[in-house]
């Protein structure tokens, strides 16, 4: 026979649902019919399912950086930990997601102080965007471990026929150098 919730989880059962419903309004499509799951498990108390829901359609809308955090704080309000038998791949794609978003935040930082073509204004922060084109595939290349060679290569590529420059006042190299020391040193 079931007893009668404490005062205590009932808190963290509300706060788990301000923070999933956070989650889900902070989504491009916050009405996907997909959520139909997540509003029935919400509704029955489901509190795990319905965290798996909107980490689904997360995913497939690219969601902003605000719906993982929500989300995270939910699967840490409920105690979902990445090795969790039923929830544990929804912790692991949301924990990923949140490395991801530091990793490219980080690497926006480190493009926009090498600025080689000279636009970026520290004080402003702007254009803080200029160099998005180069941020997939440098990732890509830093996560295959390729070397100082190859990113150089590429970086001069992009600088001679995207941006139209002499890569080499802007020192390709020495960049490529720093993005892989850079990046060893988030492992």
């Amino acid at each position: 026979m079931w007893g009668v919730p404490s005062e205590e989880l009932l808190a963290s059962w509300r706060r788990t649902e301000e923070l999933l419903e956070r989650a889900r309004r902070s989504l491009t499509n916050p009405d996907n019919d997909a959520l139909a799951d997540y509003h029935r498990f919400i509704e029955q108390n489901e509190l795990g399912l319905a965290f798996d829901a909107p980490v689904d359609v997360a995913e497939e809308q690219r969601a902003p950086q605000t719906t993982w955090e929500a989300l995270l704080g939910a699967a840490t309000e409920i105690g979902v930990s990445v090795d969790d038998g039923i929830h544990g791949a929804s912790r692991q794609r949301l924990e990923a997601h949140l490395t991801s978003g530091a990793e490219w935040f980080e690497l926006q930082g480190l493009l926009n102080e090498w600025d080689p073509i000279g636009v970026y204004d520290p004080e402003t922060h702007f254009p803080e965007d200029e160099y998005d084109c180069l941020y997939q595939p440098l990732l890509s290349r830093l996560r295959q471990a390729e070397g100082a060679h190859e990113i150089t290569v590429f970086l001069e590529t992009e600088l001679r026929d995207h941006f139209g420059l002499d890569p080499r006042p802007s020192r390709p190299r020495d960049f490529a150098l720093r993005l892989i020391e850079w990046y060893r040193s988030r492992s």
